[in-house]
């Protein structure tokens, strides 16, 4: 069965966001937002945790041809793609799969200081 785990990091910047870790360490989604404070961060993932499986999953066509997704809830972005993809087919089987992790991902103890490098 798959698992995941969500990271709360500090970027550069100062501010918190979060990801969501695969079990095999692959970054498959983050926080649309920055946060101020980790309690606001926190709160984001669990609004995320309640409205995933019935928020819109939006696939669309973000930069020179690649792919991306968000997930939105009423008029609020939930989670955005880590990455872009080549295909709208691997677009939206990346969403399916981080939707299938969220509800049962682990939070991790650990708060990065370090931002992660995609992070910019």
């Amino acid at each position: 069965m798959a698992s995941g785990r969500f990271e709360v990091y500090q970027s550069r910047g100062g501010h918190v966001a979060w990801r969501l870790l695969s079990n095999n360490n692959r970054d498959v989604g983050r926080s649309p937002d920055v946060f101020a404070t980790k309690p606001e961060c926190m709160a984001a993932i669990a609004l995320l945790r309640v409205h995933a499986a019935e928020a819109t999953r939006i696939v669309y066509r973000a930069d020179r041809g690649m792919w991306s997704w968000r997930l939105r809830y009423d008029v609020t972005d939930l989670a955005m793609s880590a990455r872009l993809y080549q295909r709208h087919l691997q677009a939206v089987a990346a969403c399916a799969l981080f939707v299938g992790l969220v509800a049962d991902a682990e939070l991790s103890t650990r708060y990065a200081r370090v931002p992660p490098a995609a992070a910019g």
